[in-house]
């Protein structure tokens, strides 16, 4: 009995391996120090070395460095961990701008949820810019971070429900 129930559990492990799905995360910053994420790799003017890509899976995002084969692929031709992605997209017309700070633990889990939730997003990290700097303070004189501004709506601070509520607003324009 002992002889069989290793075999067995180790084909059930390699299947349960086999069947990850993959999805990329494109993250780069422009040059006004504006950091973007996207599903879609950036534009052909972007240089390519500031590019990171994130791939989604049962292990920890591991980076490498953007080498523009991504971007040669056929709109026509979508792999299927692509199409799982698009799916998983609840917000597609969402318009969000967060000002976030490196070290500051809301602003991750506030990122953390717009990428687990597929929406696309321009994060300014207001300790490497200035224009960025300005711009929070306009939207929160008090300077605290995370600010995100979702649709239109100004919210300071990280709360899933009120990130859901505004994301379900429509865009203003």
């Amino acid at each position: 009995m002992k002889n069989v129930l290793i075999p067995v559990c180790i084909v059930f492990v390699l299947l349960a391996l086999g069947s990850v799905v993959h999805a990329e995360l494109y993250q780069w910053v422009d040059e006004n120090g504006v950091v973007h994420m996207s599903d879609q790799p950036p534009p052909q003017t972007e240089k390519k070395s500031d590019v990171k890509v994130y791939q989604e899976s049962s292990t920890p995002p591991s980076t490498k460095k953007y080498k523009g084969k991504k971007a040669t692929r056929s709109k026509h031709k979508k792999s299927k961990a692509r199409k799982k992605a698009e799916k998983k997209k609840l917000f597609p017309r969402a318009r969000v701008k967060i000002y976030t700070t490196s070290w500051c633990g809301a602003c991750k889990q506030a990122l953390a949820f717009l990428r687990e939730h597929g929406v696309r997003y321009s994060n300014y990290n207001v300790e490497r810019s200035t224009s960025a700097a300005a711009r929070l303070k306009e939207l929160n004189p008090n300077g605290s971070v995370p600010v995100a501004v979702i649709n239109g709506k100004v919210l300071v601070g990280f709360s899933a429900a009120s990130y859901i509520a505004a994301l379900e607003t429509k865009p203003s324009r």
